[in-house]
């Protein structure tokens, strides 16, 4: 059994599918002060899920095609749905808008696309920026996060609901990975030269972070260097995301 079995915690309420291991997508939201749970209406979930206020947006397979569903906990009902064009990760904020990344598995950069759901307007939107779908995307009062790209270089940026965008952290090619936002500051975690994960923090007014050089002491990778004509070729690694190969070519014997 595969199936992931997603939950999403806002405050007090946890929404959750309460008998993942059957093939049924259904949700509840429980409040965790009263007890009190709530069912959604079926099918519900089955893909990615996020809740935020009122909200609760999930991803889903239908006849129609993979679908994006924004339910509005208040009403009881769904407030929008709309196509997914293959969502790898999502955000919710508090009125109901989502933004989304896609992406495809082994390029998650070079196939990258940054999309912008809301109640008034719930058809994707497709913004009109390199984004990376490999560490998520995050929307906080209008405001995206999300991970950019030019060539090998990484960058966490900011889209303001103006399409301006403004560099928060260059990680130029240091190997990132998540990150989150919370009021006025963001935190986001990198590889180090231990090959550990360093952990950073800043307030979203400062100048951009910059993690500098991908540099650091490369070791070899582990196994046997298999010899072809004469020529053995070995891994390099380097923790902070820089990688190559060391070439040894047999010359002639020496005596």
């Amino acid at each position: 059994y595969d199936r992931e079995a997603p939950a999403a915690l806002d405050g007090n309420r946890l929404a959750y599918d309460p008998d993942p291991c059957d093939e049924v997508p259904r949700l509840v939201v429980a409040d965790l002060g009263t007890g009190v749970t709530t069912a959604l209406p079926e099918p519900a979930g089955g893909g990615l899920l996020d809740m935020r206020g009122r909200f609760v947006a999930w991803t889903a397979t239908s006849a129609g095609g993979p679908r994006l569903v924004v339910h509005d906990l208040d009403i009881g009902t769904t407030a929008y749905t709309a196509p997914n064009p293959g969502v790898t990760a999502l955000d919710l904020d508090a009125d109901g808008t989502v933004a989304a990344v896609t992406g495809k598995p082994r390029r998650l950069c070079s196939t990258g696309r940054l999309f912008r759901y809301s109640v008034a307007a719930p058809a994707p939107e497709e913004l009109d920026v390199p984004a990376c779908a490999s560490v998520g995307v995050r929307i906080e009062r209008g405001r995206i996060f999300f991970l950019g790209w030019d060539g090998p270089t990484r960058t966490l940026r900011e889209l303001s609901p103006d399409g301006a965008v403004r560099d928060l952290v260059r990680f130029n090619r240091v190997a990132a990975w998540d990150f989150d936002v919370s009021g006025e500051r963001v935190a986001w975690a990198a590889r180090d030269c231990a090959g550990d994960e360093a952990i950073f923090t800043s307030r979203l007014s400062a100048p951009p972070s910059d993690m500098g050089s991908s540099d650091c002491m490369a070791r070899f990778g582990p196994g046997v260097a298999p010899v072809r004509r004469g020529v053995a070729t070995v891994p390099l690694r380097c923790p902070r995301g820089c990688f190559g190969d060391l070439t040894l070519r047999h010359m002639g014997w020496h005596s």
